[in-house]
């Protein structure tokens, strides 16, 4: 096997973990609505561990192995240090592992110190991967440096400072219980510095090659990087020190980033008719309207009164990560998965024997399924959580997990 083949082997295992995680993250969100989580697992436990296999176990494996692809094909170079990506999964994910364990099944001081270990390992596993990330882009062949690097290079030290910060406030409570939003900082850098970024950065690469469209403005996703960079830092510092003034500022300017990113994608794609775009565009566009409905729920929450309930919480939380992050992570898995295994299978044998289309290898009618089901699934879930409803919530959370479980058979079926 030669090294590009080793290195797309790498990129399939970081897949493969996420789509597992996926559906553990899924089903035992479902079990929670249900109550059984809870019963079996306790309130604590269940949800710390149903947070962490959806940020950590799915998202951040199936972004460390895009990035692991996208990045050496935009630099035009190898992916740095050869087998070091490879051990890295292996360390990343035992960290994963260890972690939503701990957090599942432990209490007490023994819950404490395990979490510390395995946070601590998977802190650094992913400074491991952002010096081979930052590596693989200093070792550019190409003169062009996209504006998605910047975003790529932001979200690695986001995402290393987020988790510093959150093994911080596992060991040191005493010295964080007076800052009130340290742990929602914690999450804020992850979510919005590391997977936003990351998000944002991809699709500006992404989108206009899938569209067969020139990007509006790479003038616009410039600014778009300096503002969305600059309101997450502010933003966090607002959190940090409990400073409302900070916090409506910066979270103004996220806002205004936000919908400059929108605008942009929206006039790129501008004429083009839905039937006639690829299905994994579809999932990105999906993703950016509930993008749009979760700044706009966001900005609801800011305003005295009812809207800042736990349920308006909740629901903020479950467009985002479900809405956008999960369905443009789909999406991305339709293009990138095929042409993985494509390029692996099928590419030697190009003129030389007849092979399939890159998009044979998958069913487009499933995934159109899919799509529309999870959209259902989605809505229902944030219907039933501002209604107070439990039969539409439950009814929508079963179906969501389904749905991600034929999802990720259907993966597994093109990388077999």
């Amino acid at each position: 096997m030669n090294a590009a083949a080793k290195d797309e082997n790498t990129v399939i295992w970081f897949f493969k973990a996420g789509l597992a995680y996926l559906v553990v993250t899924l089903v035992l969100g479902a079990l929670m609505i249900t109550g059984k989580g809870y019963s079996i697992f306790g309130p604590q436990g269940a949800k710390a561990a149903h947070i962490h296999a959806g940020l950590l176990g799915f998202v951040t494996n199936i972004i460390i192995g895009s990035m692991y692809q996208i990045v050496p094909t935009m630099t035009g170079t190898r992916l740095y240090g050869g087998r070091l990506a490879s051990k890295q999964f292996y360390l990343f994910n035992l960290g994963v592992l260890g972690l939503f364990l701990a957090q599942l099944t432990l209490t007490g001081t023994l819950r404490t110190g395990f979490q510390t270990i395995f946070g601590i390992t998977i802190l650094f596993a992913s400074i491991l991967f952002a010096f081979i990330v930052f590596k693989t882009i200093a070792e550019s062949r190409s003169k062009i440096k996209p504006v998605s690097l910047l975003f790529f290079k932001a979200a690695t030290i986001f995402l290393i400072a987020g988790e510093t910060l959150g093994i911080l406030t596992v060991i040191f409570p005493k010295v964080f219980s007076n800052m009130l939003l340290a742990k929602t900082a914690h999450a804020h850098l992850g979510i919005l510095g590391f997977i936003t970024m990351t998000i944002f950065g991809a699709e500006y690469q992404m989108f206009p090659m899938l569209t067969l469209k020139k990007l509006k403005s790479e003038q616009w996703a410039k600014i778009n990087f300096w503002t969305f960079t600059v309101g997450v830092a502010g933003f966090f510092l607002g959190l940090m020190l409990t400073s409302g003034l900070l916090m409506v500022v910066f979270a103004a300017l996220l806002v205004v980033s936000t919908l400059l990113f929108l605008v942009n994608m929206w006039q790129t794609i501008h004429g083009v008719k839905w039937t006639g775009l690829d299905v994994s565009v579809k999932y990105l566009l999906a993703g950016q309207g509930f993008l749009f409905l979760t700044v706009g729920a966001g900005m609801l929450m800011t305003l005295p009164g009812r809207l800042s309930t736990y349920s308006w919480v909740w629901t903020h939380a479950h467009i985002g990560l479900l809405g956008f992050v999960s369905l443009t992570i789909i999406g991305a898995m339709y293009h990138l998965v095929p042409m993985l295994v494509w390029m692996e299978k099928y590419g030697p044998k190009m003129g030389k024997e007849k092979v399939p289309n890159i998009q044979d290898l998958f069913s487009k009618r499933l995934a159109h399924i899919i799509l529309y089901a999870s959209l259902i699934s989605i809505l229902g879930m944030a219907s039933g959580m501002l209604l107070g409803n439990p039969v539409v919530l439950q009814a929508s959370g079963i179906t969501m997990a389904a749905t991600a479980t034929v999802f990720t058979i259907d993966m597994f079926r093109v990388m077999k």
